[in-house]
């Protein structure tokens, strides 16, 4: 039958063999077709004849329909090229980029820059022995989650179809922290620290909010400032567009006077250096030329290995407000609503229980226990049907 004009066309490949000079023909097919006036020439990577041919009508829709790009140019989609619309898209979005282009970084040093797309799936393996040799599990998880969003992203933007798509292993990483600080152990490491500094830290251990919504980061800039502390009310306040879960919150600090006393010794100390500097000071942690105060990871390290706490984190502050609050029975709606947790699963997390929650679960088993009646000694078994017949 003879093909219509615009239907394409299926066929093999002939080839030189170099080693007997024969001339061979490919065992599988590939497909032509016209896009824009150019002829285009796919491999279809299979040796089924109907399958070419189903490939080659997909081919053909696709040109028609103009819904997706079509699949021939993913031939020259290389890695660099979904780096770059990954990247892309998280700046879009206001999410900071760093941690991306780290794993960006170490995933383009093993397949490179120019490898194709289509051909990164079946090296994804090779990556991840390779990496296991240098990284942990929870790095090698967040690169390959990456990787993952790089199609994600290419196929949302067309550059890719879901077909593309590679499978991706999944690691098994059991990373929940259980660092926890006490009062005193918080005590310990602000006594080796600047006044600031020791502050900030206060304020994270006593409000559970978490280090970059007081001090600001990459994607939102915005340290805490006095236009954001009423004291007249009483209440320090984040808005919508600063938290991380994109919901504004509150926390009453009048009520907890250890918070109180914080913010009026900072309030007093910014006014002080207002007036010897005669500049206006807008943040509430900043050192003493009134420049906000921005990253203490390096006096926090160095505070917590002098105080005996080596390796303990900032976020344990988190975690341990969170705790003081089970603990002072709180319910957990309102805690989550105190500290921005979004939902439950924190607690799962941390594995957190209430510590008089769990004495009243135990009281009501002990009393269940204790209420029951003793268990019948064994005795004589006797048949009753034989006493009522005598």
């Amino acid at each position: 039958m003879k093909r219509a004009p615009g239907d394409g066309s299926v066929y093999k490949n002939s080839f030189i063999d170099r080693k007997t000079g024969e001339t061979r023909i490919s065992p599988t097919w590939m497909i032509a077709f016209y896009h824009d006036g150019k002829k285009i020439r796919e491999a279809t990577h299979t040796e089924n004849e109907r399958e070419a041919r189903r490939i080659l009508a997909d081919r053909l829709k696709e040109i028609r329909d103009r819904t997706v790009v079509p699949t021939y140019k993913a031939d020259k989609i290389t890695f660099a090229d979904l780096r770059d619309h990954v990247i892309r898209d998280t700046e879009m979005h206001g999410r900071p980029t760093f941690r991306v282009k780290i794993s960006c970084g170490h995933l383009e040093r093993f397949f490179g820059a120019k490898t194709k797309a289509l051909d990164l799936g079946p090296r994804v393996s090779a990556y991840i022995e390779e990496r296991q040799k240098v990284a942990m599990d929870a790095t090698i998880a967040h690169e390959l989650a990456t990787l993952g969003k790089m199609f994600s992203v290419a196929i949302r933007e067309k550059v890719l179809q879901p077909a593309h798509r590679p499978h991706i292993p999944t690691l098994a990483v059991d990373n929940a922290r259980q660092g926890f600080f006490t009062t005193s152990e918080v005590d310990a490491v602000c006594a080796h620290l600047a006044p600031e500094d020791a502050a900030v830290i206060r304020f994270l251990y006593l409000t559970g909010w978490r280090k970059g919504e007081i001090l600001g980061h990459v994607a939102k800039p915005f340290p805490l400032t006095w236009a954001q502390i009423d004291f007249e009310v009483g209440e320090v306040r984040l808005a919508a567009g600063r938290t991380k879960n994109k919901q504004g919150r509150s926390f009453p600090f009048d009520a907890m006077p250890a918070l109180r006393e914080l913010l009026d010794e900072r309030r007093a100390h910014t006014t002080h250096v207002e007036r010897t500097r005669g500049i206006e000071v807008p943040h509430v942690f900043h050192r003493d030329d009134g420049s906000p105060v921005r990253d203490i990871r390096r006096v926090w390290a160095t505070a917590t290995r002098k105080a005996g706490l080596p390796g303990r984190l900032i976020h344990d502050l988190r975690r341990s407000s969170v705790m003081n609050m089970e603990r002072a029975g709180v319910p957990r709606s309102i805690a989550m609503s105190l500290s921005g947790h979004k939902t439950e699963s924190i607690y799962r997390r941390y594995a957190i229980a209430s510590a008089a929650d769990q004495r009243v679960a135990v009281a009501k088993i002990s009393a269940l226990l204790g209420s029951r009646s003793p268990e019948p000694t064994p005795g004589k078994v006797i048949d009753l049907a034989s006493r009522r017949a005598g």
